[in-house]
């Protein structure tokens, strides 16, 4: 591909609509190698008051490394949400090990299981927290209100209800994140289905509050993973005045595994570890669903290198489009206008793109309304243009100390001059995590665990987003 300062610069100018050419291939199903039962892995959750907090985190240490099992387990005073893997044996005694803690307060308690060829999961984390799943303060707690969420449904009676609903009268609201939602979700051609478009569970109370109206007269059907997110969402919904909520009991993964492909789940089921997501448990055909955000062909493989460049989301990019993008840098659908003008790895640019880029991001800069509600856009633009100004000042300074009258070098002293060449060299960047070139972005989350490396370059310290401390066990 011609990589010529004109060219980059047509490139720029078409930014937004610019879209990738050539044959899209979706990647195989993930989870049909992930059938192996070496390892079985259970999701779970429990609203119940936790009298000792403390003492509950220490046993399930002991407990959990007593049998060798990796996972996430986050308790806190109003119960339990946790995802483990080991030994099937193993895995039976820990289940009976909960179900028989102190007052048996975990009886009863819904087990979801699956199997992995490996152990998903790099570490053993036992927290202590507030909350079991943060829930963008909605103020509701199961443990203390039973009954305050939607009317819990089995899977056949909740597919019995997708089957039933119509348009008129019926809703279906995912309480995942997009990306979640990207790779799979409920369709039916009689019900409204509803995706909230959030990036994180946090979100959801804000989304409810503007929407809260809309669903007042209708029959809600909510679902999630494994049904913990819809306890707080279902409780809160109906706190706004929906009067007829419901949520799937056992989430997807319950659903699933009774209907597979065959019923109106179409796609796969993000989970929260290394395999990423899970098809028909059944072994039957799985649709894709996803698409490439370039081209739009279909696409449903998450790879731990392909992140947006401004937010680090993860994104779906394809194979082919991954090959003949220039830049290798990608953006998620809230910055897709900051295609072709921002990156983060500016070292690779000769100063005249480089110059051409702080001219179009001030162009974009100034366009923005002011405000409260575009702080961070403004702020996020205003920070890499003086990011841009501060590599184009230390070009110089480096230019003129070695009596250079051309700055267009990068960080390794690689002439970049336009003016000399036709044409430069467009190294790929680094690895967006952690800086480290050659990595393949199985540094972060649920790859790599608590001893994930978060080094970062020097010149990305500041204004890089920050490695997310949030829960990131989920159901």
């Amino acid at each position: 591909m011609n990589s010529s300062p004109q060219a980059l610069s047509e490139r720029l100018d078409k930014a937004v609509t610019r879209m990738s050419t050539g044959d899209k291939k979706s990647n195989e199903d993930p989870g049909e190698t992930q059938r192996s039962e070496k390892y079985e892995v259970i999701l779970f959750y429990k609203y119940v008051l936790i009298p000792d907090v403390k003492k509950l985190v220490d046993h399930q240490k002991d407990l959990c490394r007593d049998l060798g099992l990796l996972g996430r387990v986050l308790i806190g005073p109003e119960g339990v949400n946790g995802t483990l893997s080991g030994e099937k044996a193993k895995i039976e005694r820990y289940t009976k090990a909960v179900e028989s803690y102190e007052g048996k307060i975990f009886d009863g308690i819904q087990w979801k299981t699956s199997t992995s060829g490996t152990h998903p999961f790099a570490d053993l984390q036992i927290k202590q927290v507030k909350e079991i799943v943060s829930s963008g303060g909605m103020n509701i707690n199961p443990a203390h209100n039973p009954g305050s969420g939607g009317v819990h449904l089995s899977p056949r009676s909740f597919h019995k209800a997708l089957a039933e609903g119509s348009r008129e009268d019926t809703v279906i609201i995912d309480v995942r994140n997009r990306w979640e939602y990207a790779l799979g979700h409920f369709k039916t051609k009689n019900i409204t289905a509803v995706d909230p478009d959030t990036k994180t569970y946090s979100e959801f109370k804000q989304w409810i509050d503007r929407q809260a109206e809309t669903f007042k007269s209708k029959k809600v059907l909510m679902y999630c993973t494994g049904g913990i997110r819809c306890e707080t969402a279902s409780a809160y919904l109906k706190l706004k005045g929906a009067k007829n909520v419901s949520q799937l009991q056992g989430g997807i993964h319950k659903y699933l595994d009774e209907f597979g492909s065959e019923g109106f789940f179409k796609g796969k089921n993000f989970v929260f570890d290394k395999r990423v997501a899970l098809g028909d448990p059944k072994g039957g055909k799985t649709d894709v669903v996803g698409a490439c955000a370039l081209c739009r062909e279909a696409y449903d493989v998450f790879n731990p290198g392909i992140v947006c460049t401004v937010c680090r989301d993860p994104m779906l990019i394809c194979e082919s489009c991954q090959k003949t993008d220039p830049f290798k840098e990608w953006h998620c659908r809230d910055h897709e206008s900051l295609r072709g003008v921002y990156f983060t790895f500016l070292d690779r640019f000769p100063s005249d793109q480089l110059n051409l880029q702080a001219k179009k991001l001030q162009e974009l800069w100034n366009k923005i309304g002011v405000g409260k509600k575009y702080r961070n856009k403004r702020r996020t633009l205003k920070r890499q243009i003086e990011k841009i100004h501060q590599v184009l000042k230390t070009r110089e300074s480096v230019s003129s100390s070695n009596g250079e009258s051309n700055s267009n070098q990068d960080s390794k002293g690689t002439c970049l001059d336009s003016s000399k060449s036709r044409s430069f060299v467009l190294r790929d960047p680094p690895c967006r995590t952690c800086g480290k070139e050659g990595c393949n972005g199985q540094c972060w989350g649920f790859w790599a665990g608590k001893n994930r490396s978060w080094k970062r370059r020097e010149e990305n310290e500041a204004d890089s987003p920050q490695p997310s401390k949030k829960n990131k066990t989920r159901s």
